[in-house]
């Protein structure tokens, strides 16, 4: 599996232009503008079904894309289709190194996109044979290509995948899932959120990193949440240090839950440990670090944007005063 299931944007490498759906076919449009939601005709869901073939899906029309006889179909269906060989575009990343968390949940990939292309069983030919889709020579609203011609390292036929679900720059409350009346707060314990939403302790900015990685900076202490190194062992307690978001202890993969909206698990990169709340989430139990199992309820959190207007500017400064002049 090249790709983890989920929603993304959809942008040929070469060019920047971005896939979008019309009603009969798929063109190639502007970028849109930073930090601006995604359209949904812009919004492609990928379902992985077997040996690297995912199906296709757009947001917008709910249509299926199918490679019939060479040619493109959408078409909106009932039936499961993925037991429908027309429907299965095989996903191939270009690129080699290997990440966990990257691998298995909604990150940046570059990769070629092809149909008809099973691994076990034999191809087809003529007009029923593999088509790779290629947009490195199209111009601006034109249709991507399919060609019978694949080439993995042809960047005419590369393609970044973008998540749509990443949270924007701003200050948050981390809350237990179990127990929304508490949040993380800058001593690593949970504190009782109600009654406290303007207490320093409890806001976090959340910094944009990459491939779904944010830093994680505490406004009360002005340090960043520390899940130490490759060593760190499950159960093991973060800290807080002095903000560089180059060490991998200090990037944190924000993951959204499969099932239930604005809920996360929250993973650093440098062990893949999850913070863990405890499974009741009760006022004054210890965060720690364990292995990560995304059906584990104490790793599950709830993300909220801080009070209106706190997140009008999306600054990374690390002082209450450089956010002011950033913003002036």
């Amino acid at each position: 599996m090249s790709l983890p299931e989920g929603k993304f944007k959809v942008v040929c490498a070469r060019t920047g232009l971005e896939l979008q759906e019309g009603p009969e076919s798929w063109s190639l449009t502007p970028a849109g503008e930073p930090g601006v939601k995604t359209p949904d005709v812009k919004t492609f869901e990928f379902k992985h079904i077997d040996d690297g073939q995912y199906t296709i899906v757009n947001k917008a029309s709910d249509k299926t894309a199918f490679l019939r006889e060479g040619v493109l179909v959408l078409e909106k269906v009932e039936a499961d289709p993925a037991n429908d060989a027309d429907a299965l575009w095989r996903i191939e990343s270009v690129e080699e190194e290997f990440d966990v968390l990257e691998f298995f949940y909604p990150s940046v990939v570059v990769a070629t996109v092809e149909g008809h292309a099973p691994f076990d069983k034999p191809r087809g030919e003529g007009v029923n044979g593999p088509r790779q889709l290629r947009a490195g020579d199209a111009a601006e609203g034109a249709a991507p290509e399919l060609t019978g011609d694949y080439d993995l390292m042809d960047d005419r036929g590369h393609w970044r995948f973008e998540p749509v679900d990443e949270l924007k720059p701003g200050k948050y409350h981390i809350k237990s899932a179990s127990n929304p009346e508490v949040a993380l707060d800058k001593t690593m314990f949970l504190g009782r959120l109600v009654g406290n939403e303007d207490a320093k302790r409890f806001k976090w900015r959340l910094s944009p990193l990459g491939n779904g990685y944010y830093c994680m900076f505490n406004k009360a202490t002005k340090k960043s949440l520390d899940g130490g190194s490759e060593e760190t062992e499950s159960g093991a307690k973060p800290s807080l240090a002095r903000k560089d978001v180059n060490p991998r202890s200090q990037q944190w993969k924000v993951i959204p839950h499969a099932v239930d909206v604005g809920m996360y698990h929250i993973c650093c990169h440098a062990n893949f440990l999850a913070l863990d709340a405890g499974r009741q989430g009760e006022e004054g139990a210890v965060t720690l670090l364990k292995d990560f199992s995304p059906d584990e309820p104490s790793h599950k959190w709830e993300i909220v944007p801080c009070a209106d207007g706190e997140n009008s500017c999306a600054s990374d400064a690390e002082s209450d005063e450089e956010i002011e002049e950033a913003c002036a």
